[in-house]
């Protein structure tokens, strides 16, 4: 029996992922800008956009003065939680005996075809009594590992799973990702991370107004923030299967990357030593991450080939 799994909480809780980069000069006193929200005081000079813009694909583009209604909110907000969400571990039902020996082999095969594109046939060993090359059966994620996709051998024969959940990207380095060890326990299907890519794209193109104003403090770009959140749902609940937890994941770390207001100290800038890290690593976020596992999926087939779990239910003995 394999070794129990961390539970992962949705929505990419406990995840921080800051894309803000600093030069290494020290920042200068500016006097804050206003916000593009302006205050209660004002509101009836604001240019109110009841009818936002839309850009050539015919999409609305939103602008800091766009509000969704509460009700409004309500609504794409129960629409969007609704939907199934990605299986998050752990789980007691596995595949064993013969079913896990044909998963096995079928992974191999896979992996085979991958083999004979990057190695020459009269360069190709395989050891007596065995089928395929040593390397189609090293599966660890590390320098050694010559195929950008494995499994991980801790959750792969889960009977919940299709195909393409079973696999996950290998990684270059060790740093590629920000959180790679959660992103390959984010078990979503073919379909969900489709619509959490395009999603995405969309939040960048839609709400890019939020991006241009992360110079603010903290104070006022959470007001910015929250009036975002809403426009994000708004555009989640277009979507058919992205759920609640990955339309937030994708906004609060792809939209709303922690920021450095543009008046911040020297000294105090030094102290988010986080920043610093950050901007020298450049690790990739989630949406990086399931474009490869998207593009893997596809040249392997596994939404056509092998798209559902298994039919029978098998337990642990």
């Amino acid at each position: 029996m394999l070794p129990a799994v961390r539970s992962v909480p949705p929505g990419g809780a406990g995840e921080s992922e800051s894309g803000t980069a600093w030069t290494g000069e020290k920042r200068r006193k500016t006097t804050n800008r206003p916000s593009p929200l302006g205050s209660s005081d004002d509101d009836a000079d604001m240019d109110i956009q009841h009818h936002p813009p839309e850009d050539d694909s015919g999409l609305r583009v939103y602008s800091a003065n766009d509000e969704i209604s509460d009700e409004e909110l309500d609504l794409c907000l129960s629409k969007v939680k609704s939907r199934e969400t990605p299986i998050y571990l752990p789980f007691t039902t596995r595949i064993y005996d013969e079913e896990r020996d044909k998963l096995y082999e079928r992974f191999c095969e896979l992996r085979m075809n991958d083999y004979l594109k990057i190695v020459k046939p009269e360069d190709i060993y395989v050891p007596e009594g065995s089928k395929y090359p040593p390397e189609i059966h090293m599966w660890d994620d590390d320098q050694y590992c010559i195929f950008d996709w494995t499994f991980n051998n801790e959750f792969y024969d889960l009977a919940e799973l299709g195909d393409y959940q079973r696999i996950c990207p290998t990684r270059k380095a060790e740093n590629e990702y920000y959180n790679w060890e959660e992103y390959q326990l984010t078990l979503s299907s073919y379909e969900t991370d489709e619509d959490y890519v395009k999603y995405c794209d969309e939040l960048s193109k839609r709400i890019k107004w939020v991006e241009e104003h992360r110079h603010l403090d903290n104070r006022e770009f959470s007001k910015i923030k929250h009036r975002g959140f809403k426009q994000a749902m708004k555009i989640a609940s277009e979507f058919s299967h992205l759920p609640y937890s990955l339309a937030v994941r994708g906004y609060e770390f792809e939209i709303c990357k922690e920021h450095i207001p543009e008046n911040v100290e020297l000294d105090d800038l030094l102290g988010k030593i986080n920043y610093v890290v950050f901007e020298s690593l450049k690790p990739k976020t989630y949406v990086s991450y399931v474009t490869k596992k998207l593009e893997i999926g596809r040249r392997l087939q596994l939404p056509s080939r092998f798209p559902k779990a298994v039919n029978e239910q098998y337990m642990d003995p």
